[in-house]
C-alpha cells in the first residue's frame, strides 16, 4: 500500500469522526431546544388552565346548588334560610375537597372553591305539589288560587316550572277547562295556557295573550293537539324549556313565552279542581324573604311532610371564590352564580 492510500484512509476516518461529532452536537442541541420549548409552553399555558379550572368550578357549583335546593329535606316545618344556606355551604366544601383530590392526582396543582361575599346570597322559593294524588287546589272548596301572594304587586320570576297532569282528570274544551294565567306586574297583559281534552280524548293546549282582564274565550287562542296522548296516563309540560311530553310537539305555541322570562308576573290556577297531578317551580321576588311573595295559602315552608302543595327556601344566586395554585401560578377569581336567573 503506498502513501496515497494511507492518506485516503486517514481522510475517510477523519470525515467519519467529524460526521459523528456533528451529529451528536445536533442531537444535543435539538434536545436542549425541545426541553426549553416544552418548559416555556407549559409555563405560558398554565394561566389558561387555571382560568378554565376556575370556570369549571363555577359551573359545577351552580349545578350543585340546584340539586341541594330540590333534594334537601328539612327536619321540621319551621325552617329558615339558614337551613338551605348551611346545606349549600356544606356541599360546596365537599365538592371542593373532592375536586382538589382529583386534580392533585393529575398534576401538582391545588384548587379550592368557597363562598364569597355572604351578603350576595339571595333566596328564592321552591314551590311544589309532589304527591300527585289530588287536584291543584289549596283547599277542597277553592277552585282558584294564586301561587304567589295576590297582594304582592311587584310580581315574581318563574324558573324550572314543570307540571305533570293526569289525562283522565281533565275536562273537555270550554269554560270549565283547567288553565294557568300569568299577569305581568309591569304591563296590562295576561298570558294564559288552557289544558283540556278534545273530542278524541287527546290532551290539547291552547295559549292566548290578552290586554288585561280575565281571558275566558278559549276559541281565540292558539291550539295544539298532542296526538295519541289520550293513550297515556299523564302528560308532562316543561314551561321553562317549552317542551311537552319530552318533545317539542307544541313548540309553535312556545309555552315558555307565556311565563315572560324577563318579566315579573303573578301566577294563578283557574278551575284548579278540574286537573290532578303534580308540579314544581322556582320563584323569586325582589324582596329578600320568600314569605313575602309566596301565596298565603302556603303558610309555612315545608319539605318532605304530608302537606301539599308546599314551599321551601332555596338559593337563587350566590358568590363564590375559586382558587388555582401551582409552583409557578396563583389564580383566583370571584363568580356570581346565577343558579336560576339566567337564560337556557
Amino acid at each position: 500500500m503506498d502513501a496515497r492510500s494511507d492518506r485516503a484512509q486517514l481522510i475517510l476516518v477523519g470525515a467519519v469522526a467529524i460526521a459523528i461529532i456533528v451529529l451528536g452536537l445536533a442531537v444535543v442541541f435539538n434536545t436542549v431546544l425541545y426541553t426549553e420549548n416544552v418548559a416555556s409552553t407549559g409555563a405560558a399555558s398554565e394561566p389558561r388552565e387555571a382560568e378554565l379550572a376556575s370556570l369549571e368550578m363555577a359551573a359545577n357549583t351552580g349545578r350543585l346548588v340546584e340539586r341541594v335546593n330540590r333534594n334537601k329535606r328539612w327536619e321540621n316545618d319551621d325552617s329558615d334560610p339558614n337551613d338551605v344556606r348551611d346545606a349549600v355551604l356544606e356541599n360546596i366544601s365537599r365538592y371542593s375537597s373532592g375536586y382538589a383530590k382529583v386534580v392533585a392526582l393529575q398534576s401538582p396543582v391545588s384548587v379550592h372553591v368557597e363562598e364569597g361575599d355572604e351578603d350576595k346570597m339571595n333566596y328564592s322559593a321552591y314551590v311544589a305539589d309532589t304527591d300527585g294524588d289530588g287536584d291543584f287546589n289549596t283547599s277542597d272548596d277553592d277552585t282558584r288560587w294564586n301561587v304567589t301572594d295576590s297582594g304582592y304587586d311587584s310580581g315574581v320570576l318563574f324558573r324550572d316550572f314543570e307540571m305533570t297532569v293526569d289525562t283522565d282528570s281533565l275536562e273537555s274544551k270550554g269554560d270549565d277547562a283547567f288553565r294557568l294565567m300569568w299577569n305581568e306586574s309591569n304591563a296590562d297583559s295576561n298570558y294564559t295556557v288552557w289544558i283540556y281534552l278534545n273530542d278524541d280524548g287527546d290532551v290539547n293546549l291552547t295559549t292566548l295573550e290578552t290586554d288585561g282582564g280575565d281571558p275566558t274565550d278559549i276559541d281565540t287562542g292558539n291550539e295544539c293537539n298532542l296526538d295519541d296522548s289520550g293513550d297515556e296516563s299523564s302528560v308532562t309540560i316543561d314551561f321553562s324549556k317549552s317542551t311537552v311530553a319530552g318533545e317539542y310537539s307544541c313548540s309553535e305555541l312556545d309555552v315558555r313565552n307565556q311565563i315572560g322570562r324577563g318579566e315579573f308576573s303573578n301566577l294563578q290556577f283557574a278551575n284548579a279542581d278540574n286537573a290532578n297531578g303534580s308540579y314544581s317551580m322556582m320563584i323569586w321576588g325582589d324582596e329578600p324573604d320568600p314569605d313575602t311573595y309566596v301565596s298565603s295559602d302556603l303558610e309555612e315552608p315545608i319539605v318532605g311532610g304530608s302537606e301539599s302543595p308546599y314551599w321551601s327556601y332555596a338559593v337563587w344566586e350566590l358568590e363564590i371564590v375559586a382558587t388555582y395554585e401551582s409552583g409557578s401560578t396563583t389564580y383566583n377569581d370571584s363568580y356570581k352564580i346565577e343558579v336560576y336567573n339566567r337564560s337556557r
